[in-house]
């Protein structure tokens, strides 16, 4: 039977693959918001069609107001994930977003009465150390890039209030598939009124070969990590999904011939830390030892 490693593990791969598209698509000069069009239509196709597989239609559900909240907060981390791929590298600019988790951990504690424990003050502590670095190796190297992690810490946000959102949408029995169609379908009129207002249309070429495959990357995403929190605590699972960022750097120095830096490593470093110090095995052992 398929348990919530195996649905970490889709996440992981779609994610850190999706990413490594979205600065494949800003370095052939996509806009954002065209590009977000595709991708959040092709998202809302790909769980409609689950749905019709799965129940022969759209099923009602509870709490239609949480598939909102995730809608707005999708659209706009993505959005911002991709104004971060303009001049920041995929490497690091994702290692900044997929520190997510931080404020997951932290709403999971303040409004889903998960308990507080020392690995998790480490936790936020080291990853702000990261950050550090980060800041550091765009202020040295990189210096016009530094104003790319402006975009990336907001998706950071974005994402690690959607995760929490996410996690009470699954204590709360909501249908997945219906509350993905909500979700999508809020995120695709929300990104189509930014483009209305904002900004022109531009569906070109690009943006029909790397959106669709984004949006079904996405989608299939979301459905795995609603089914992974129907067994573990958010805070236990998006540290792990989050280490996806690995992936995208490896992605971005072999694909895209990003830059190898001991800053960037250290900071790469230390954010793999971070989900370690999360690994319920290892605080199992340590447990053993030390009691916490």
């Amino acid at each position: 039977m398929l348990d919530w490693k195996f649905y970490s593990g889709v996440v992981f791969v779609c994610v850190a693959v999706g990413s490594f598209l979205y600065k494949r698509a800003q370095m052939l000069g996509v806009r954002s918001g065209s590009f977000m069009v595709v991708q959040s239509f092709c998202f809302f196709c790909t769980v409609l069609a689950a749905s019709l597989i799965r129940y022969g239609g759209v099923s009602s559900s509870p709490y239609p107001w949480l598939g909102l909240m995730a809608g707005a907060l999708g659209m706009t981390g993505a959005f911002s994930v991709l104004q971060s791929m303009r001049q920041g590298e995929l490497g690091t600019n994702i290692a900044v977003v997929r520190l997510s988790f931080i404020p997951t951990a932290i709403g999971a504690i303040l409004f889903l009465g998960e308990p507080f424990t020392a690995q998790k003050g480490l936790l936020i502590l080291l990853a702000g150390l990261a950050v550090t670095l980060f800041f550091d190796h765009y202020r040295r190297e990189n210096r016009p890039a530094l104003k790319s992690l402006v975009p990336a810490l907001t998706a950071c946000m974005a994402f690690g209030i959607f995760d929490v959102v996410y996690k009470i949408a699954s204590n709360h029995g909501v249908n997945p598939l219906t509350f993905l169609i909500v979700q999508s379908a809020t995120a695709h009129v929300l990104i189509n009124l930014y483009v209305a207002f904002h900004e022109k249309y531009q569906l070109n070429r690009v943006v029909f070969q790397i959106a669709p495959l984004c949006g079904i990357l996405f989608a299939s995403a979301c459905l795995s990590m609603l089914k992974a929190l129907e067994e573990v605590d958010v805070s236990l699972i998006s540290p792990f999904i989050q280490t996806n960022f690995i992936l995208s750097y490896l992605l971005g120095v072999v694909f895209l011939g990003e830059s190898v830096t001991r800053r960037k490593i250290l900071g790469i470093t230390i954010v793999a830390l971070c989900v370690l110090l999360l690994s319920e095995d290892l605080f199992r052992r340590l447990s053993d030892l030390w009691p916490w």
